[in-house]
């Protein structure tokens, strides 16, 4: 045993002697923010990296976390969905001081869309968009004023601050409140789950967010799109921008 151990200290001393520096893996370029987009990046990130030459690391946390990450520096690309002056200015509002929107560099990314879905039991396969708006703020009450089941309808929605809702409430509400009864949910990965488990629930997600048994995905009569953008720092690096050209390129 203590022979086959010399060469092998010899052979380190050969390589310290050298001078040769230890091999540490490249730092990963981090993304982190909108839990719709870094679920978007995930069948695209192998096709990225091998074009950056850049190991990556995306993180969904909400679109508040992620523009503070780049501001504090600890995620070199926010991942953003939602109106981006809404977004900005709510979340410099709830966190005076930690975002210099002149530091900022926004690089929209062709959008995707929301879909309305339902609990099975709503017995509903389409909307117009006029009737989504009565369901959501509670002057439509049961599904079967707009030919569905007798059943009442429960709204299920996002925290002021999600994307989802910002579009909703500011687009299709044009400012109103939702329901009364409504109910908010913190974290958005859950919703689907909870409307396939609770009758009469209605509430909507982005297109490229899985559904769970029990959902239905409901056509409306005109699209609702949602726009994604990637945000980093006007003095990002060469290889930061070369990562946000080829998330553009691969989510065209």
């Amino acid at each position: 045993m203590k022979k086959s151990i010399v060469p092998l200290l010899l052979l380190l001393s050969l390589f310290a002697a050298c001078g040769l520096p230890a091999q540490t893996p490249p730092t990963p370029i981090r993304l982190a923010g909108s839990v719709t987009l870094a679920h978007k990046l995930a069948p695209k990130q192998a096709e990225i990296e091998a074009a950056t030459g850049q190991k990556l690391e995306v993180v969904g946390n909400t679109v508040v976390r992620g523009l503070l990450a780049v501001a504090d520096g600890s995620a070199d690309i926010g991942l953003a969905g939602g109106p981006w002056d809404a977004l900005l200015a709510d979340t410099m509002a709830k966190n005076p001081g930690k975002i210099d929107p002149t530091a900022l560099k926004i690089t929209p990314l062709a959008p995707t869309k929301l879909v309305v879905i339902t609990n099975a039991s709503s017995g509903i396969t389409s909307l117009t968009l006029a009737q989504f708006s009565d369901l959501l703020t509670g002057k439509v009450k049961n599904w079967k004023e707009v030919g569905g089941a007798d059943v009442p309808v429960t709204v299920v929605t996002y925290t002021a601050t999600n994307g989802f809702r910002v579009v909703i409430q500011q687009g299709l509400l044009k400012g109103g409140p939702f329901a009364p009864s409504s109910r908010e949910i913190v974290d958005p990965r859950t919703i689907p789950t909870i409307v396939a488990q609770m009758p009469g629930v209605l509430s909507y997600t982005a297109v490229d967010m899985p559904l769970v048994p029990g959902d239905v995905s409901v056509t409306t009569d005109q699209p609702l799109p949602y726009p994604l953008e990637l945000v980093t720092l006007k003095a990002a690096s060469p290889t930061v921008n070369a990562v946000v050209a080829a998330v553009v390129t691969a989510l065209k």
